[in-house]
């Protein structure tokens, strides 16, 4: 066999492995209307598409706005880290964290603000610290009941988020 004809077949193998390997959603999930869109996208932040290149996203050839996860935990990771990262431009309160992530344009954002608060029992204008604590866990987890209602804790828990905030910051 000539050399060009081996390194075709071992690139061509290569090819077809590496396709194997390459994230694309066959989950039957995201093709279940009857679950919210981030609840079926694996997606509990609603994260709008990007180039980030977010740990366990997925292809999902059904979904052209928004992002797409191998599983519920990649997608609450990836809300987490994605909230961190606006915490750390200065939206260090309820208001201005879920101001950003759900504008006016689109949402009813003062209802939002309002539910966030309650839940996490602060000040909607209260500046909040991050990490590995129990206000960040109850903000992180009403964002994900407030985008995806009701169905939420079928798929996600307040442990859940408390284990993603506990592995990101364990020293709170």
């Amino acid at each position: 066999m000539k050399p060009q004809t081996k390194l075709l077949a071992y690139l061509s193998a290569l090819a077809v492995a590496a396709l194997a390997l390459w994230p694309t959603t066959t989950h039957n999930q995201f093709k279940n209307s009857k679950l919210s869109r981030g609840l079926r996208n694996n997606n509990p932040g609603n994260l709008r598409k990007s180039a980030a290149t977010w740990l366990g996203k997925v292809v999902n050839p059904l979904e052209r706005d928004f992002e797409s996860f191998s599983t519920m935990d990649y997608g609450v990771r990836a809300a987490i880290r994605n909230a961190f990262t606006q915490w750390n431009k200065g939206k260090d309160s309820i208001q201005s964290l879920v101001s950003i992530w759900a504008p006016p344009s689109e949402n009813n954002t003062a209802a939002y603000v309002a539910a966030v608060a309650k839940a996490a029992g602060i000040p909607a204008t209260s500046e909040f610290k991050w990490g590995g604590n129990d206000t960040t866990a109850k903000i992180m987890f009403a964002i994900f009941k407030h985008e995806n209602g009701a169905d939420t804790t079928k798929y996600i828990t307040l442990a859940q988020v408390r284990k993603h905030l506990d592995a990101m910051w364990p020293n709170g």
